[in-house]
């Protein structure tokens, strides 16, 4: 320390630091957050980042016979197995993307997807090259089960069917489950066409045609429609009970229990209740009163089946009380109007078994097992 210079003036000179070292330290600091944000974005990015290369002469010649097995089996979906899908998003860039169905055996809903897809694969090769994506397009189905342990645990599958769109540049492993390239289902309901087409056209740039949506015909709308006729009908029946006496015969009461009997038949309680619809305007605009499966039925199928068993029913009562009523001499007319009943009563049961065995293959039909 010199003469006349202060001890503390020294100490904060000293303690003073110099502006390189602090700028040093700043971009030294700056330089680890960015490096720990780049990699906390690759962590919880669903697509792992790995460095493309080009593809090996054998990875090509894999993608090429891909492509050819692909036109071989269109329009039906490309069959594959969870090993070789994994095996074909390890190679990018690919030449092509992929629509992935994942399916399961003994699915019925990834049977109606299927249908959907392939349905959507077909128009696309019909339509024109302007209307078809730059980058080809493979539909795909892979049957997954509990063996492909692997793979459901990496792109986190808990259910099918599902539909994906791959890109060419999307690599294995890939989150598929809620990811950015999963289609929603749209809730319990399933995948619709509608749905679906409208979703290949926003991720291929494509122009699939939208199907209308189907829309039901309400049941009660139906028996509020008829309320009218019905008033005008009781008000003209009970004039003509009065008028002729008739309701002191008891075959009066037996058509009124007969009549709840037959909307009780029909389903006309339950579809009241639940909502069952009438009938059902498909997509096509056709109006569809029976409907698929064994174990559905719109109001006008129930209503239809109930009036065929009530009028065998009646037919059966006037084979056995036709020759009463007609007395001694009518023998001849009355073995012809039983003769005509027995003959409705056959057409009328033929009618009906084969409605079930349309709605039910089999039905009817025993094995020895």
């Amino acid at each position: 320390m010199t003469a006349g210079a202060s001890p503390r003036g020294d100490r904060r000179r000293r303690g003073r630091a110099s502006p390189s070292g602090s700028v040093a330290r700043l971009v030294r600091l700056a330089a680890a957050m960015v490096t720990l944000f780049l990699a906390a974005a690759m962590v919880s990015s669903p697509h792992v980042a790995v460095a493309a290369s080009a593809p090996s002469a054998g990875d090509t010649a894999f993608l090429e016979s891909l492509q050819a097995t692909a036109r071989t089996s269109a329009p039906q979906l490309l069959p594959l197995d969870a090993s070789t899908l994994m095996r074909v998003l390890r190679i990018s860039p690919r030449p092509f993307s992929l629509v992935v169905t994942l399916l399961a055996d003994g699915c019925v809903a990834c049977d109606v997807a299927a249908k959907i897809l392939v349905s959507a694969s077909k128009e696309l090769r019909a339509s024109p090259a302007s209307a078809r994506p730059r980058t080809p397009v493979i539909f795909a189905g892979v049957t997954v089960s509990s063996a492909d342990a692997e793979f459901l645990e990496s792109t986190r599958v808990t259910h099918v069917p599902k539909v994906y769109h791959l890109s060419p540049t999307v690599r294995w492993p890939v989150v598929m489950q809620g990811g950015p390239d999963d289609l929603p289902s749209g809730g319990g309901s399933g995948l619709s066409e509608a749905g679906v087409r409208g979703w290949l056209n926003g991720r291929l740039g494509t122009r699939l045609s939208l199907p209308r949506s189907s829309y039901a015909i309400p049941f009660v709308s139906v028996l509020k429609a008829f309320v009218p006729v019905a008033a005008v009908a009781a008000v003209a029946a009970a004039v003509a009970v009065g008028w002729t006496g008739v309701w002191r015969s008891p075959w009066l009461y037996f058509a009124g229990l007969l009549c709840v009997y037959a909307f009780s038949l029909a389903g006309g309680h339950y579809a009241w209740i639940h909502g069952v619809p009438w009938a059902v305007v498909d997509a096509t605009g056709v109006t569809r009163y029976v409907a698929d499966g064994s174990r559905s039925q719109y109001g006008a199928e129930g209503v239809a089946t109930a009036m065929g068993c009530v009028l065998m029913g009646g037919l059966w009562v006037v084979v056995h009380e036709l020759p009463a009523w007609l007395g001694a001499g009518g023998g001849a007319l009355s073995r012809a109007a039983s003769w005509a009943a027995a003959l409705a009563i056959w057409f009328g049961w033929t009618a009906l078994v084969g409605l079930y065995q349309g709605k039910m293959p089999g039905y009817l039909t025993y094995t020895a097992q």
